[in-house]
């Protein structure tokens, strides 16, 4: 277990799912507390949320270590669904930090005015509905990078080509 746990590949796979999983469950609480008006599901829910959020770091982070390792197993389409993936993921990032950014100010803004804090939690929740859907976006490559049966299109050249000029 420790050996697979040091693969930067493995470790990606295995926090990815916080990310487009645990991000849209927490975003449907969040949204079912602002009509059910119950504080402890609203906090948990935004804790939830900044959590999620904040899991795209690591999953980003062990995505560019794995990069390499993963490049040599793919054939020329997988390369090229693997750096559509990449661009998205770190072109993306930046809202999954705002989501959390967000999500812990209304925890903190919501423990002090409590009133306030539903009023507050509808910017996290946006966001959070937002983030979830992104999610989905940047993982949609990633399935076809070793996958050869699910590539029922050719990957994005327009995506590819704003790549080459980044890296």
């Amino acid at each position: 277990m420790l050996e697979l746990v040091s693969q930067p590949e493995y470790v990606h796979v295995l926090t990815n799912p916080v990310v487009t999983h645990l991000l849209p469950v927490a975003a449907v609480l969040l949204v079912a507390s602002l009509f059910l008006r119950g504080r402890i599901l609203l906090v948990t829910s935004l804790l939830l949320v900044t959590v999620a959020s904040l899991s795209v770091w690591p999953v980003v982070r062990f995505g560019q270590q794995a990069h390499e390792e993963v490049d040599a197993l793919a054939d020329s389409t997988g390369r090229d669904w693997l750096e559509v993936h990449m661009q998205r993921a770190e072109l993306w990032a930046p809202l999954f930090y705002a989501t959390a950014g967000i999500s812990l100010l209304a925890l903190s803004v919501g423990a002090k005015w409590p009133n306030l804090a539903k009023r507050i939690a509808f910017a996290p929740a946006v966001l959070a509905i937002v983030a979830s859907g992104v999610a989905g976006y940047i993982a949609y490559p990633a399935g076809k990078i070793r996958h050869e049966e699910f590539r029922t299109t050719e990957p994005p050249r327009e995506e590819l080509h704003e790549n080459e000029h980044t890296h």
